[in-house]
């Protein structure tokens, strides 16, 4: 049996799948320690593995973020993007190292695995590799890396392989460069201090630096890259977990289990979901007289921040475990957590998207991409547009189809049994020659 470090930042978004993943190596024998905030001791605990706690330094409360990281409170896009970059993710290096060395020396771990956000490790990877465990990354997001055959992470386009089109790819990736350029800069400042340089590298590169990289999506859900790096694999998405203890509301099973309504199921998640008007709230109204039953989940707040009226098809609830509601839903609507669209796919459920945050917009564009679903291109979408989108997608059926279709190539993966399986033949990898660490941005 193994023994494994696994390291997440501790923003629930990161936590998730991560303990996913945690609890299976745990039912499967092996030695686990998980190493991420205080506030989710008791969600590691319940999965039957040790908790270590971050240092306080790099702990943050993540229900508030405008609270925790002073300063981010009306940022938006790129502003935002760059802002915690440098304040969540970069601040946290010296913080998540020394904890992580610290359970290196402790347990003499096999391999660990990371979360994308846990830049705490990239001391360890810009070292030498012989005097570490193995370390691969959980792709928990899309792959974000450069590719000749896609525009930059973040722009939302669609990829193309023709030679104007890698031209165009080319010179758009010139320009992200330097849009990052100060937090790259950041990085730099930060890991001198801890005895190395940040790479030569385009930030959204540095994931390439892991040993292994698992994409926990298939490719279909991706764009097609020419140059993948051979140390990528895709892997499938990880399953919805059920939850023993679910107890439904009292409207489960007359309004979603025996119902002959469409079921529409609207969620911000668990992040994005400070003001629950820009999505929830243009749903409800929107679809107040359709004949449907609209589900929505407000992420753990109580119905009175949705602030509309609630109309009488509409149930909710904080929070309501995947693998207990998808069955029964036929149209999804979301600002675009990977976890969640994935789970939604996986149950041929077709979908609507609106995002503008982290990663959303390029998970939006993706499964407009696959053709199945609607990318609203926004994430305050005018009641009207949400209302249009359902009715579309409602009638026609191709976008059913694709998701179905994405569906069944899903179902031929096991996430968590090929995660299992490369982190035990990660503890034979042969460093002489190391990972393919090297940028994959277009040359030509």
């Amino acid at each position: 049996m193994g023994n494994y470090v696994l390291c997440s930042t501790p923003v629930r978004s990161h936590l998730a799948p991560m303990l996913t993943i945690a609890g299976h190596l745990h039912e499967r024998g092996h030695s686990v320690r998980f190493l991420t905030g205080r506030l989710f001791t008791e969600a590691v605990r319940r999965v039957g593995v040790e908790h270590v706690a971050l240092p306080r330094e790099c702990d943050c409360d993540d229900s508030d973020l405008d609270a925790a990281f002073p300063g981010r409170a009306g940022l938006k896009g790129l502003d935002r993007m760059r802002f915690e970059c440098n304040h969540i993710f970069l601040d946290a290096i010296p913080h998540q190292r020394r904890a992580l060395d610290e359970l290196i020396d402790q347990d003499c771990p096999d391999a660990i695995l990371i979360d994308p956000g846990y830049a705490g490790a990239l001391p360890l990877l810009l070292g030498p590799p012989t005097g570490r465990p193995p370390i691969l990354k959980a792709g928990i997001t899309p792959l974000m890396f450069s590719s000749r055959d896609t525009a930059p992470f973040g722009l939302a386009r669609s990829p193309s392989t023709t030679p104007l089109r890698r031209w165009r790819n080319k010179l758009l990736y010139r320009v992200g460069r330097r849009m990052f350029r100060s937090n790259e800069q950041y990085a730099d400042q930060l890991l001198r201090r801890e005895g190395c340089a940040a790479p030569d590298l385009p930030l959204f590169d540095w994931s390439l630096l892991a040993d292994r990289l698992l994409q926990f999506s298939i490719p279909q859900l991706d764009y097609p890259r020419s140059d993948l790096p051979p140390h990528v694999s895709f892997v499938g998405p990880l399953p919805a977990q059920p939850e023993s203890a679910f107890q439904p509301p009292d409207w489960w099973a007359d309004d979603i289990v025996n119902t002959t309504k469409p079921v529409v199921y609207v969620t911000q998640g668990t992040v994005d979901n400070g003001d629950l008007g820009r999505l929830i709230g243009a749903t409800l109204h929107a679809l107040a007289d359709l004949d449907v039953v609209v589900v929505a989940t407000t992420g753990g707040r109580d119905a009175s921040a949705i602030p509309t009226p609630i109309p009488a098809n509409t149930r909710i609830a904080g929070y309501l475990p995947h693998a207990e509601l998808l069955p029964h839903v036929d149209v999804m609507i979301t600002n675009g957590g990977f976890g969640g669209v994935q789970h939604a796919l996986a149950r041929g459920i077709p979908l609507i998207v609106g995002g503008d945050t982290e990663d959303k917009p390029e998970v939006a564009a993706r499964v407009a991409w696959a053709g199945a679903g609607i990318d609203l291109r926004t994430a305050t979408p005018k009641p009207l547009q949400v209302r249009r989108a359902v009715e579309k997608v409602l009638a026609q059926q191709a976008y059913r189809i694709l998701a179905q279709r994405l569906a069944t190539q899903m179902s031929g993966t096991s996430a968590l049994t090929a995660t299992e399986n490369a982190l035990a033949k990660c503890t034979h990898i042969d460093f002489t020659t190391g990972p393919a660490a090297t940028s994959a941005l277009p040359t030509g």
